[in-house]
């Protein structure tokens, strides 16, 4: 049995708190409830997945960032990226 963060988030008190691993206690609801109040351990798995910080702080629910954390771990994420100004010009008809 793989003692993963990822398969339960208390799994990181009994290894090395590593950047990866501490990364991995956040894919779980409960790893993210758990861990977010800790910003060492946020900053060591900032190392990995940057974009961490910034979803706990839009306020989405743990589940969500969880999701997020997965699908970095999995190789499926891509930052959305946004430009600041969005132009409508030319879509309505006069």
């Amino acid at each position: 049995m793989s003692l993963s963060p990822r398969a339960r988030a208390d799994f990181l008190l009994l290894g090395p708190a590593t950047e990866q691993r501490c990364l991995e206690a956040f894919a779980t609801a409960e790893g993210v409830l758990l861990y977010a109040r800790y910003p060492n351990i946020v900053s060591k798995a900032t190392w990995v997945f940057r974009e961490l910080p910034a979803l706990m702080d839009k306020g989405l629910p743990p589940e969500l960032v969880a999701v997020q954390v997965c699908r970095f771990l999995d190789g499926g994420y891509a930052a959305l990226e946004v430009p600041e100004t969005i132009s409508i010009d030319g879509l309505i008809p006069d």
